[in-house]
């Protein structure tokens, strides 16, 4: 899995949908990362901070979730590096971590699918608008016989 290829992917849809912003809630995390963008998904997002999966060591500010693009980015780019983590809980930690991480992707990767989905269509689209009334033009010359 590439995860610097990731966190480039993460930080120019964050920039593009969030231009300015240096720091996401949980419900932008959500939408940029899970392409969730309702209220489960930002619950998605919340219980994947306070327990630690989503951005290890990630703490509130005022009461509040507000997560640093960068620290997402150093998350996504330390995910790709072995790490020599002592203790069981540590372990766990990273686990999880890049269990979650290996979901982001996957979405990432259904969701350039359905992007290639689409382009088909529109492809086919204008092919039946542009093509198909040409052929058309064409089957009305009637066939001489030699």
């Amino acid at each position: 899995m590439n995860y610097h290829m990731l966190s480039g992917t993460f930080v120019e849809i964050a920039k593009t949908t969030f231009s300015g912003q240096a720091a996401l809630t949980p419900a932008e995390v959500a939408l940029v990362l899970f392409a969730i963008g309702d209220a489960d998904g930002a619950q998605k997002a919340r219980e994947g901070l306070r327990s630690g999966h989503l951005l290890p060591r990630l703490k509130k500010s005022g009461g509040r979730w507000l997560i640093p693009i960068a620290s997402v980015v150093s998350c996504l780019e330390a995910l790709g590096k072995p790490l020599a983590l002592k203790g069981q809980h540590s372990s766990n930690l990273v686990f999880e971590s890049q269990e979650a991480w290996g979901k982001v992707w996957e979405k990432y990767d259904a969701l350039q699918m359905i992007e290639d989905f689409r382009k088909r269509q529109i492809h086919q689209e204008q092919l039946k608008r542009d093509i198909l009334p040409a052929s058309k033009a064409i089957t009305s010359i009637k066939e001489e016989r030699f």
